[in-house]
């Protein structure tokens, strides 16, 4: 099975288990890998900015701290080199700037869960490509999101899906990660603008 598909079918498997979270990735410099991107379906899919308020746990404006290798997540798989088919997470920490709804409190870090990352398999010579969610890109230390999250695994947290995470520049203007609906009610917004 190729390493494409192999992806595609754990990302499938993980989906069904439970659903997606955030993707992460954070370096001072650009990573020269291949990055692959996959398209996955996500368990929500709102259909309104205040679906996906309704439905995140916790929203923050935050600062990405730093992105770092999770584990991987692992089905068999007969016929890959070691067995099985790996999808690879990332955990990213942020730091609270501002708190709109839950719990969590400004300068408080949290930990995001995100599937991508590295992928690696037991085949010697593999490049080792990057593999991202089309709508979850990898997050580099320094830039701010404003984040609408729920539960994730192992005490992390994790976007409810594309529609819940939006880069903030400078100005404080919203660009979404995916294009929608919701995009549609948030891009070029300023953070001002919203009401959450």
């Amino acid at each position: 099975m190729k390493l494409k598909t192999k992806v595609i079918i754990g990302v499938a498997l993980a989906l069904a288990a439970g659903g997606l979270a955030t993707q992460a990735a954070a370096a001072d410099r650009a990573d020269e890998r291949p990055t692959v991107t996959m398209h996955a379906q996500w368990n929500f899919q709102p259909a309104s900015l205040g679906q996906a308020r309704a439905a995140a746990q916790q929203i923050v404006l935050a600062e990405v701290v730093s992105a770092q290798a999770g584990e991987d997540i692992i089905t068999p798989a007969a016929g890959e080199p070691d067995g099985v088919s790996r999808i690879p997470t990332q955990r990213v920490t942020i730091r609270v700037v501002h708190s709109y709804k839950g719990t969590a409190k400004q300068g408080e870090q949290l930990v995001l869960f995100q599937t991508g990352g590295v992928v690696r398999t037991a085949k010697a010579g593999d490049s080792h490509p990057r593999m991202v969610l089309d709508g979850d890109p990898f997050y580099m230390r320094g830039e701010q999101y404003l984040l609408m999250l729920t539960s994730g695994p192992q005490g992390t947290l994790r976007v409810i899906s594309p529609e819940g995470r939006y880069r903030v520049d400078r100005s404080g203007t919203l660009t979404p990660m995916l294009a929608g609906s919701v995009a549609d009610e948030v891009k070029g917004k300023k953070l001002a603008d919203l009401a959450l």
